[in-house]
């Protein structure tokens, strides 16, 4: 009675992405030779970014390079949304007991990001260069 479907998110085949696979592989060969590069992958939604990205750290962790993915600046855009609204709270009601412990726990995001990041830094990234 009760079928069960499976649907995947991402094809397994990247299909007519010849030119920005080779820009992105690019960019990685250098990064893997310690040249710093960026590159910034764009589009309309559904026209495959996400398996072209995909394809590419395969690619990095066959040439054994540690690939972190996920929603970095996401922490970073929900703090400084959080600080303008304070700010914008302390500048309507001044530092009333609720504004005070709001601020309170701001800065324990803040520093709680702090730690964070040590320890990715360490970890990922110095470690990394000692291997």
């Amino acid at each position: 009675m009760g079928a069960v479907v499976r649907r995947n998110l991402v094809s397994p085949v990247l299909v007519g992405r010849d030119n920005e696979l080779a820009a992105l592989t690019e960019a990685l060969d250098a990064a893997v030779a310690g040249e710093p590069s960026v590159v910034i992958v764009s589009g309309e939604a559904g026209v495959g970014k996400t398996r072209l990205v995909e394809e590419t750290a395969d690619r990095a962790r066959e040439k054994d390079v540690r690939v972190l993915t996920g929603t970095h600046g996401l922490h970073v855009t929900f703090g400084l949304v959080w600080l303008v609204t304070l700010m914008t709270q302390v500048a309507r009601f001044g530092l009333i007991e609720a504004n005070r412990r709001r601020l309170m726990c701001l800065s324990m995001f803040w520093h709680f990001l702090d730690v964070v990041w040590i320890g990715v830094f360490t970890f990922v990234y110095l470690m990394g260069m000692l291997r």
